[in-house]
């Protein structure tokens, strides 16, 4: 299914008709969609499983996992980096990169963005399950199509117009569900269920103003995706740092890796490969095969969520899916060209 969807058609006699250029792309295609549906399914799932109660496991800081992440982004990045472009090409974009300080500058305000964005992604898996975060955190495409109409001058068809109110159904759907102790009401929750879709709310908004102030930047300026990456590391590190302020007293009593266990590492690699596995989609796929690969995210979270936390989803809950995932391919399909 994910082959096909990535473009892998079958021809008679096999794929003698692609080039390997081509087979290496659709082969690359592939790999990415899978990569970013295992990756989205699998840290929402893991981080909430780390953000309840569990018997002899204290609760880690979140402030700490943060810091993390954004660490472990480092070689990551410079490992695409040198794959993508070889060890003489990678040196010669970091030069270039970071030979403009103004232009890295830029770089300070969606990375303040994305830190407080990675603060709030543990404030709502403590209060949400992953199948109802997967499903409201959905509510970026509504910021993102907001903010690429104010700040880039971008214009919504009608079927996009129609796509973000059947968003907004879905959403509504899914938080009433919520709301009446449907299946957003997971046991072993921490937090607040109206704090957690705050937290969601709020996320959404800073990353759909994050991600299209970073688009913005990446295709008016030559510098590839990943030095941006790394230029918005050399932000978020600091930024990362000072929000372990909160946190200061207990650390100083307990240690900053209070509560890491194999499953919180875990999580906080997978957190850390999101945002590389996202650019890589944008870099070797289209919209509408990362809107595939979403929907199938949140349909694995769902079915996962039953026998993981014993979440049985109302109608009500399902139907509010199914308007989601309906809104996020019809606001990303493209009209075909005439012939």
């Amino acid at each position: 299914v994910v082959a096909a969807a990535a473009g892998g058609a079958v021809v008679p006699g096999g794929d003698a008709a692609e080039t390997p250029a081509e087979r290496k792309l659709r082969r690359m295609r592939v790999f990415v969609l899978v990569l970013l549906v295992l990756q989205n399914a699998a840290s929402a799932l893991l981080t909430r499983y780390t953000r309840v109660k569990r018997v002899g496991v204290p609760m880690y800081y979140d402030s700490t996992a943060v810091l993390l992440t954004e660490l472990m982004k480092l070689p990551m990045c410079a490992a695409m980096m040198l794959y993508t472009l070889g060890p003489r090409g990678a040196l010669s974009d970091l030069r270039e990169g970071f030979s403009k300080p103004l232009d890295v500058l830029q770089l300070a305000v969606p990375a303040l963005c994305y830190t407080v964005q990675n603060i709030l992604f543990y404030v709502a898996l403590t209060s949400l399950s992953a199948a109802t975060y997967q499903v409201l955190s959905q509510t970026k495409t509504l910021a993102t199509a907001g903010f690429w109409v104010t700040m880039l001058g971008g214009r919504l068809v009608p079927r996009q117009w129609a796509s973000l109110t059947l968003l907004v159904a879905g959403v509504s759907a899914v938080q009433l569900d919520g709301a009446m102790g449907g299946a957003a009401a997971a046991a072993g929750s921490l937090g607040s269920y109206y704090l957690g879709i705050f937290a969601v709310v709020a996320s959404s908004a800073l990353s759909g103003f994050a991600n299209v102030y970073f688009e913005k930047l990446v295709k008016t300026t030559p510098t590839s995706i990943w030095v941006r990456n790394l230029q918005l590391a050399f932000f978020a590190l600091p930024q990362a740092l000072l929000f372990m302020v909160k946190d200061s007293s207990a650390i100083g009593l307990t240690g900053a890796l209070h509560g890491f266990d194999g499953a919180v590492w875990t999580a906080v690699a997978l957190k850390a490969l999101g945002g590389l596995v996202v650019a890589s989609t944008v870099k070797f796929a289209d919209s509408l095969l990362k809107s595939f690969a979403t929907a199938v995210s949140i349909i694995v979270t769902c079915l996962i969520s039953i026998p993981l936390y014993g979440i049985y989803p109302s109608f009500q809950f399902v139907w509010g899916v199914a308007l989601v995932i309906a809104s996020v391919f019809m606001y990303n399909v493209k009209k075909p060209p005439p012939q």
